[in-house]
């Protein structure tokens, strides 16, 4: 945790594993952490209640979770899932898993639209980002990029995503459309 008026570190969190992703719930009681054990498809993910720093929950994801980004209502959190070329749908009322989106090859990282109806997923292994419709949970474009991409951060007005590569130094940028 770090404070950000003085930027120094003010507390901890030890998880078992090594954390590979997190996202804020969008009331600020809790933090979401994707965990991995190994890349023997095991994994989790941390609820962390940000006023004890403790964790109050953890959710099984199958599949090397490696990054996640909640829902602006708060209601459902996408993890990508690399070992498995999936996306999976946490419902965040129950912390369990409600569905699942086969995507591109080892997806990597998500983002989503402010207004939270569409998610962005790179896919590190079929260099390409896969568009996700979250009102149907379903693939609704395949954008190719090339050269491995890695991170990806949408533009506060949603009117572009920025994915970096691994391997050429590069950053897509990617027009959603003009409101």
């Amino acid at each position: 945790m770090i404070d950000i008026a003085s930027h120094s570190v003010i507390g901890t969190i030890t998880l078992e594993g090594s954390p590979t992703g997190v996202s804020m719930s969008p009331d600020g009681r809790h933090t979401y952490v994707a965990t991995l054990t190994d890349w023997n498809l095991k994994g989790w993910i941390s609820v962390i209640d940000t006023e004890s720093l403790s964790v109050v929950d953890t959710i099984t994801v199958e599949n090397a979770p490696s990054d996640i980004v909640s829902t602006p209502d708060g209601s459902r959190a996408y993890v990508t899932n690399a070992a498995a070329d999936q996306v999976s749908v946490i419902d965040l009322a129950s912390n369990s898993v409600d569905d699942t989106i086969t995507t591109g090859y080892a997806p990597m990282a998500v983002a989503m639209t402010s207004d939270g109806s569409l998610a962005y997923v790179t896919n590190d292994g079929s260099d390409s980002v896969s568009v996700i419709d979250t009102g149907t949970n379903s693939i609704v474009d395949t954008i190719s990029t090339g050269d491995r991409p890695g991170s990806i951060a949408m533009a506060l007005d949603d009117h572009y995503a920025y994915v970096t590569h691994y391997d050429s130094g590069l950053v897509s940028v990617i027009a959603i459309g003009a409101s």
